[in-house]
């Protein structure tokens, strides 16, 4: 055998045996392919997610997922209500025990279960609780319960002889006040001596205010006498009584009870005892006679931040002068001084420059007053005098349970308003320290922009305190003064003043199709003219 042929039965026979041929169309049937094509994966099913707790795999109706915002552990909805409803403990993650906020809460269960379900069994928890200091609260309301017996018992007899006396003592009250006003004014020159001052009195160089003669332009002083007219005025009905200090005098009643009246709601200032009237806002004030910040409460000298808005007042009178930085301010960072504002935002308009300093003193009086007011709401509430209350069987155990679930929905309140005003502290602490280091007049326009936005941002999330708590909270207007919409009030002033506008719309268009069908006229074929037929519009529907 040739060696050819040789080589050609052993091609054969590795044909014969070749398991894996596989041929095309597109070649000759008798061409040999060696390679295998790969074998094809069979796709794998993916396993749906599923609870960690009851092993059912979520969807969006009743095993909705519910992620922890804390370990990022995951159960569904189902599973954490049912734990919220069977642990006495505040709302928390099943996984890392971290409290839930009121927020989260809100946002992960539904509604028919927060309002009905777990409000009564947080009420029931709440209630709980306040039994379980009903021992330690024993004492308080025995000395409470011995408080009233004595109120009832002896204290009647005594105030009816203080009411006997009383009449006897009305006799004698006109001598025991000159008395008194003698021995004060000796008192104050003693004192005069004792410091040095000598024994001139100030009083007739601070005047405080007009004189009552309608021809006179002066002002009195504090020992009530005119420094133009040298006329004395009465202290009592503030009238005028002569040119001399005892002149005779009878005070009208109506003009008596209109000077009462006055100095009920006005008070002096302590530096130059000027009067002053309070119309609004909080308790500090601010004399613009001699520039001293005072507590209308106290009636002390405020030492501390100023930020009533005549202290702006004044500052813009000096004209952007040099003024010492408040007391406890921060140099390094925090609230910039007002004179650094001021002089940042010189080259401004006056519209800006009013809204960088609006912004300023809303920052000051938030961080100082606002936050400073909420700053124990974080702490528990104690509930002792609704206690007391129980124990002296004045409350039943379904009107504590209620008390004690408002306080609670109240504190929630203060909590998240808190937070939305540090919002507000922080980022308007950083927005005006970039308004003092910034050179470009442009971009500091732009930072009202911002400013903006975080009164937008703060509205927000006050307007979402409100949704969830439905309790009033407060909203800052553009030029950042406090509003109140939400209150009961501001409602019914709204609904009133949409009645109102209806009723005048309404009214509106019942004169204008009058006024149309008076003078709108159509004439016949023959010229005679007759009134045309108007259709009156049909009124409003009512509110």
């Amino acid at each position: 055998m040739e060696p050819t042929d040789t080589i050609s039965a052993v091609k054969k026979r590795v044909v014969k045996r070749k398991p894996t041929t596989v041929t095309t169309p597109s070649v000759p049937t008798n061409t040999l392919v060696t390679e295998a094509p790969p074998p094809v994966k069979k796709e794998e099913k993916k396993e749906k997610p599923s609870c960690q707790i009851c092993l059912e795999p979520y969807n969006k109706v009743a095993n909705t997922e519910v992620k922890c915002c804390f370990c990022e552990k995951s159960s569904c909805r189902r599973c954490v209500q049912t734990y919220l409803t069977s642990t006495t403990s505040d709302a928390h993650c099943l996984h890392c025990k971290r409290a839930f906020d009121r927020d989260f809460i809100d946002d992960n269960l539904t509604a028919t279960f927060r309002m009905g379900e777990y409000k009564n069994h947080r009420e029931n928890i709440l209630l709980d609780r306040e039994i379980a200091l009903m021992p330690a609260t024993q004492y308080r309301a025995e000395q409470i319960k011995q408080a009233d017996t004595i109120e009832k018992e002896i204290m009647p007899p005594i105030n009816q002889n203080i009411t006997e006396l009383s009449l006897k003592q009305a006799e004698l009250q006109k001598e025991m006040n000159k008395l008194f006003t003698q021995k004060n004014e000796i008192a104050y020159q003693i004192r005069l001596l004792r410091t040095g001052q000598g024994q001139r009195a100030k009083s007739e160089n601070v005047f405080t205010q007009k004189c009552p003669d309608s021809e006179c332009r002066g002002f009195l002083s504090t020992a009530w006498k005119c420094g133009l007219c040298s006329k004395w005025a009465c202290a009592e009905c503030h009238e005028i009584k002569g040119l001399a200090k005892d002149a005779h005098h009878v005070c009208k009643p109506d003009v008596l009870a209109t000077a009462k009246l006055l100095a009920k709601d006005s008070r002096g200032c302590p530096g130059c005892g000027t009067l002053i009237t309070k119309i609004e806002g909080c308790d500090q004030m601010w004399c613009t006679q001699c520039n001293t910040a005072f507590s209308w409460r106290t009636g002390q000298k405020e030492t501390g931040v100023i930020h009533n808005p005549h202290y702006y007042d004044y500052q813009r009178r000096v004209n952007g002068g040099v003024a010492p930085r408040a007391l406890g301010d921060v140099q390094c960072g925090g609230i910039p001084h007002y004179s650094q504002i001021r002089a940042g935002v010189r080259e401004l308009k006056p519209k800006e420059q009013e809204l960088f300093l609006s912004f300023h003193r809303i920052v000051n009086h938030v961080q100082h007053v606002e936050i400073a007011r909420m700053h124990n709401v974080f702490n528990q509430m104690d509930n002792e005098d609704l206690r007391i209350d129980y124990l002296l069987g004045h409350l039943s155990k379904e009107q504590i349970k209620v008390s004690v679930q408002q306080r609670e929905k109240k504190r929630e309140k203060e909590r998240a308003v808190r937070r939305a005003l540090e919002v507000l502290v922080q980022a308007g602490t950083d927005l005006l320290n970039r308004v003092i280091a910034e050179t470009v007049v442009a971009k500091k326009t732009d930072l009202l922009i911002e400013i903006d936005g975080l009164r937008k941002f703060v509205n927000e999330l006050m307007a979402k305190i409100h949704d969830r708590l439905k309790l009033s909270v407060p909203q800052y207007n553009s030029s950042w003064h406090a509003e109140h919409p939400f209150s009961p009030t501001a409602k019914k002033a709204k609904l009133e003043k949409e009645k109102e506008d209806a009723r005048k719309a309404r009214q509106r268009a019942l004169d204008a199709a009058a006024t149309t069908a008076f003078y709108a006229e159509t004439r016949n074929p023959n010229g005679t003219a007759l009134p045309a037929v108007i259709v009156l519009p049909p009124p409003p529907a009512p509110i």
